[in-house]
């Protein structure tokens, strides 16, 4: 069996127990766990004697523990401080690490630290190619070439910041459906490169409701009970897209702990998506 969506509108008033929160979602007691960091640059060079800034995006964006711990594989090459400025302090090649303290999770950045200045050649940018739905966000990892560049700093800007706006490290916000480009250029020579998003509409669904599918009762308060041939997953999403449910148990799901408001369930069957709303009271 798939899931089921939920979208949310409503005020945002309700309470939620901390025993009726679904084991599959990333929510504890309403926190939202961290599943990753990625630091940017990735690489990058540094002249003796010289600072750069590094950062370091908690995943996803609305984390609610976003503390990180920086450290250096060399502290004779180049130390970092705990917001991430790297100081260069001989010539050798140093990995710059930075440990969420939730998950201990990690990511890098490799510093060649020089004694002159090498030029930037190029730049990349991944993904290339993105779907964000409206009011979630994606971070854009650039990659600057050579990796030992010195100057490896990126400026971001959007064809149409009214569909999609990123901010300067690369984390892109979905705005409202359509099509934008995200170009990084580089500061050093100019180079750049682009992304494609396509921003999708919060439910995520592109089909019309199926005349087979029903859901009742509706208003709900504490079991939603969903009717649809060949239903194998169930999700709930809340307005902002955030999914809030997702069950492959579509017979009698508890939506007690929702706060009142309008969803959009999702429904995916061998057929097909299939979505409706529902009202929680």
């Amino acid at each position: 069996m798939s899931g089921i969506e939920v979208w949310y509108y409503g005020n945002g008033n309700g309470s939620i127990n901390e025993n009726d929160v679904p084991t599959t979602g990333n929510y504890i007691c309403g926190q939202v766990e961290v599943t990753g960091v990625i630091v940017t640059p990735a690489n990058t060079g540094i002249v003796v004697g010289n600072t750069k800034q590094l950062t370091a995006n908690v995943q996803p964006t609305n984390a609610t523990n976003k503390n990180i711990t920086w450290s250096s594989s060399n502290n004779n090459i180049a130390t970092v401080d705990n917001n991430g400025l790297v100081t260069a302090l001989s010539v050798g090649d140093v990995i710059i690490s930075a440990t969420t303290q939730e998950g201990n999770f990690t990511d890098i950045c490799n510093v060649s630290v020089q004694s002159s200045t090498v030029a930037v050649t190029g730049v990349s940018v991944s993904p290339t190619n993105t779907d964000i739905m409206v009011g979630n966000t994606k971070q854009l990892v650039p990659k600057v070439t050579p990796t030992n560049a010195t100057n490896t700093n990126v400026t971001w800007s959007s064809s149409n910041s009214t569909i999609a706006k990123v901010d300067a490290g690369g984390v892109v916000t979905a705005v409202a459906p359509g099509v934008a480009t995200i170009t990084v250029t580089t500061v050093d020579g100019g180079f750049n490169a682009t992304c494609r998003v396509t921003v999708k509409s919060a439910s995520g669904i592109d089909n019309a409701d199926s005349d087979n599918l029903m859901i009742y009762p509706n208003p709900a308060q504490d079991i939603l009970y969903v009717v649809l041939d060949g239903a194998l997953k169930v999700e709930i999403y809340n307005t902002v897209g955030d999914k809030v449910l997702d069950t492959f148990d579509t017979d009698a799901i508890s939506v007690s702990y929702l706060p009142s408001g309008i969803y959009i369930v999702k429904i995916t069957t061998d057929r097909g998506i299939y979505s409706t709303k529902f009202i929680k009271e």
